[in-house]
């Protein structure tokens, strides 16, 4: 039986890994997995876009490249800390919740 190669995942030039023919970045379902503690079946019920191949791949992906991902992640995470604490007067879900009634 021939061998068929697939190429799932892609890197874009800013070093993002994305699931080929998706919208999907890696991360997104490194994220459900980690945070969340999900199974891939778990993910793909709750996304049901999101195929059990494409899951296993980007989670192949990421244990590939565990420590750079890890990096990229906690970069984002530092950013968005970053950006939380520059502002100013940030919206609470209580203003939110006042704001939403009077619309």
């Amino acid at each position: 039986m021939p061998t068929i190669a697939t190429r799932s995942i892609f890197v874009d030039e800013e070093g993002v890994a994305w699931i080929a023919g998706t919208g999907i970045k890696v991360k997104e379902v490194v994220i459900e997995k980690l945070v969340w503690g999900l199974t891939p079946e778990e993910m793909q019920a709750a996304h049901p876009h999101w195929t059990l191949p494409h899951i296993y791949a980007a989670l192949s992906y990421y244990y590939d490249h565990q420590a750079e991902m890890d990096e990229q992640m906690e970069q984002d995470r530092q950013e968005i800390a970053a950006l939380r604490a520059q502002e100013s007067n940030p919206l609470t879900r209580t203003e939110l919740l006042k704001r939403l009634r009077q619309a």
